[in-house]
């Protein structure tokens, strides 16, 4: 981000999304389909457990996304390509340890991870890419990128109550990320995306 530290968290996640969008360029030119990552079991355990994070989900929402983007008078650049991310147990050492400090505890960051990297963060990063095609200059703009995505997945179907659960499983985070992310869910109720898009493009 222009001028700004970027969070520990969405640099990781990007660095995931990169590997995501690596492995489908390659295969878009070899002919081949991604490969399916099958079910994270650790994932899978989490009580409430997060919203799917397959392929064709992660497509909708980020097709969505740009769909709301558009009407809201920001055309975005080209859709990026998407994958699902890896599964919980096959993290490299270093990105498990990111998980695991911004979850709080080690028992929590495959709940954490499920829910932020396979659901939250695939509008945030879009959020960023709408910021910076809006008003890349805009102060707080992770707030900003923030209210954009909480809006965004407030208005979505089951929305409120996915929040809620997010909410409950940041409440035992740690760190700046996880304390501007709830402060921009505790205000959901008054956060309006195609608001937040037209005070950006002033």
């Amino acid at each position: 981000m222009r001028g700004l530290a970027e969070p520990r968290m969405v640099r990781a996640m990007r660095a995931l999304i990169l590997v995501s969008m690596l492995a489908t360029s390659m295969c878009a030119k070899t002919g081949t389909a991604p490969p399916e990552t099958g079910v994270d079991s650790a994932v899978a355990a989490c009580k409430p457990p997060p919203p799917p994070g397959d392929a064709a989900t992660l497509k909708r929402t980020r097709d969505l996304f740009i769909e709301r983007a558009k009407v809201a008078g920001v055309p975005l650049p080209a859709a990026p390509a998407l994958s699902p991310d890896p599964k919980f147990a096959e993290l490299a050492a270093p990105q498990k340890a990111d998980v695991e400090r911004a979850a709080g505890s080690a028992a929590a960051a495959p709940c954490y991870y499920g829910w932020m990297y396979g659901w939250y963060l695939v509008p945030r990063e879009l959020a960023r890419n709408l910021v910076d095609t809006a008003n890349g200059k805009a102060e707080g703009r992770q707030a900003i990128e923030d209210d954009l995505t909480v809006a965004f997945l407030a208005s979505q179907e089951g929305g409120e109550e996915r929040l809620k659960n997010l909410q409950g499983l940041l409440d035992a985070g740690r760190g700046p990320e996880q304390k501007r992310i709830l402060e921009s869910l505790g205000r959901r109720h008054e956060l309006k995306f195609d608001a937040l898009v037209a005070r950006l493009k002033k």
